[in-house]
């Protein structure tokens, strides 16, 4: 039996594809620092001191830093925040890879069967095709595309630093506000102790003909309304562990061993705080970044 030799055929094809666009405007620069107001109203400009860039080192609890830390880590809109950085940062490698010419290739195989004197003959074909893409950015809708993905990208980080300095004061106050709510319901507890005691008083000297039925009246009402007191403070102490908890990315039960202990009280914060001139304030803003990206 004979067999045919093997027929392999390379097809090469080269295209060029020129496309163009409307021209684009340039980015405008923004306003120069000159153009800003250089002080506050009524007030001097105050230089910025190097506690304002540390201003989380004011509080000293070292409970309070790992606090934060576990937000920075499992907290779910910051942990969006990050997915979206890393999706700018896909469609800005994306967009910039459509300025490199693009290679295709394909291979193709056929086996036939004929008759030749009687005899069967079978061919086997092989196809091998490459086809190199490459668009001419000649009125720079590629390099604009690319600007575009790379000021996205730059937006998304300037919103995640928002969001996280943002997720940072929330947990600080969060576990403050927690503290307070804690030596209020501790008051509130003292206050209603003492006012039972009181009552006992009142309505012993009421058997011993000492007191009127109006002064034990008023000795209950008053238990009764601490009371109340205490168990809506009770209630406002919950609703702050779970906004903490929240924060946390923890499933917001109320339930929370490490929160503010009552007795640790408040930091000893300085007297003023550094917060510098109006311009700089706009450039240390990670939101006006974003909005000029």
């Amino acid at each position: 039996m004979n067999y045919r030799l093997f027929k392999l055929m390379a097809l090469f094809s080269l295209g060029v594809v020129v496309t163009g666009c409307a021209f684009h405007p340039d980015l405008v620069a923004p306003v120069s620092q000159e153009q800003l107001p250089q002080s506050w109203q009524g007030q001097p400009p105050v230089t910025i001191g190097e506690e304002q860039a540390r201003w989380l080192a004011l509080y000293s609890d070292e409970r309070v830093l790992a606090v934060v830390d576990t937000a920075l880590k499992n907290n779910f809109a910051l942990l969006e925040s990050g997915f979206q950085v890393q999706q700018a940062a896909a469609a800005a490698d994306i967009a910039d890879a459509d300025r490199w010419p693009e290679l295709s290739a394909s291979l193709d195989a056929t086996r036939s069967k004929s008759q030749v004197a009687r005899q069967d003959v079978i061919g086997n074909q092989f196809r091998l095709g490459a086809n190199v893409t490459w668009e001419l950015d000649l009125w720079g809708r590629l390099s604009a595309a690319d600007q575009a993905a790379v000021a996205t990208l730059l937006a998304s980080k300037a919103d995640y630093e928002s969001l996280k300095l943002s997720i940072v004061s929330q947990v600080v106050k969060a576990w403050y506000n927690i503290i307070e709510a804690r030596q209020l319901l501790m008051l509130f507890e003292q206050r209603l102790q003492n006012l039972l005691e009181n009552q006992d008083v009142i309505e012993l000297g009421f058997r011993q003909g000492i007191n009127g039925a109006l002064d034990v009246y008023l000795a209950r009402s008053d238990v009764n309304s601490e009371r109340a007191r205490v168990s809506q403070q009770q209630q406002v102490l919950a609703d702050r562990v779970r906004s903490l908890q929240v924060l946390l990315g923890e499933y917001p039960d109320a339930v929370f061993a490490g929160g503010g202990d009552a007795q640790q009280g408040f930091p000893q914060l300085p007297g003023t705080v550094p917060v510098g001139i109006p311009a700089d304030l706009l450039i240390r803003r990670h939101d006006v970044h974003a909005a000029w990206q």
